[in-house]
């Protein structure tokens, strides 16, 4: 639930309303205070006159959808999972999806990805030692870029080594719970080219080994960088339900 915002507000709500009116071209001040502010209110005013909307400059439920919409521009035509099939042409599925699909975890901003477990696979043990009962990543499997891109992040978090490809129009897709990468930061990549080994999420005790995969719209390499997520990030489940091919194994 978003919250309603005007000019004399401050907090962590109003930070991430900075945030994205940033990322949209609005807020064009590289400090992101918190503080609702003459700068924040004449960016929320411009916004607003840009939509056709009340230009009140108060960020109530209607402002917040159209800050929040998906599409920000086309999304790119070519493209690809972010995992490849199996060889036995299992492929891989969203296990856990978006916040807005996801009422248990609201603050899940992204994907996690895995493959059907098979009784006759390999076994899977995890960071408790246990077995995943239903969901499995073989060993050695390899998150791959699902359109061309740059490089703009590639290092280490606390829930792995991550990734983020930034397309030319705008979008850009996190990969995180790594623990080998084979890109490094301004390597531009085609779709299909291999970002980084699939690991455990060394902060998430029991969880599998899985692929957690974010996508976002905007100028928000800094932000993200420092962990600072803007909260108008797209559901990738969305988009890899129209039409997104699976590539075979390699």
């Amino acid at each position: 639930m978003t919250p309603t915002l005007k000019l004399g507000d401050t907090g962590e709500g109003v930070r991430q309303l900075q945030v994205v009116l940033r990322s949209l071209g609005f807020y064009r001040l590289p400090k992101v205070d918190g503080v609702f502010g003459p700068l924040t209110n004449a960016a929320v005013h411009s916004f607003q006159s840009s939509r056709k909307l009340a230009a009140d400059g108060v960020v109530g439920p209607v402002t917040w959808a159209a800050l929040l919409q998906p599409a920000r521009v086309a999304f790119p035509e070519h493209r690809c999972y972010p995992l490849r099939c199996l060889p036995d042409g299992r492929k891989p599925v969203v296990t856990s999806g978006h916040r807005d699909r996801n009422p248990d975890r609201p603050t899940h901003y992204g994907v996690d990805l895995l493959y059907a477990y098979k009784h006759d696979d390999p076994p899977m043990r995890i960071g408790d030692g246990g077995r995943t009962e239903r969901w499995w990543v073989p060993d050695n499997t390899f998150a791959i870029a699902p359109f061309v891109g740059r490089v703009v992040i590639a290092g280490d978090s606390s829930t792995g080594k991550r990734v983020w490809l930034a397309h030319p129009l705008g979008w850009n897709a996190g990969f995180f719970h790594l623990d080998q990468l084979v890109v490094k930061e301004g390597e531009a990549l085609a779709p299909g080219v291999r970002v980084g080994r699939v690991a455990h999420n060394p902060a998430g005790g029991s969880d599998p080994r899985h692929l957690h995969w974010e996508l976002y719209w905007g100028d928000i390499v800094d932000d993200v960088r420092h962990g600072n997520y803007p909260r108008g990030t797209v559901d990738p489940e969305l988009l890899l339900d129209i039409g997104t091919p699976y590539l075979p194994a390699e």
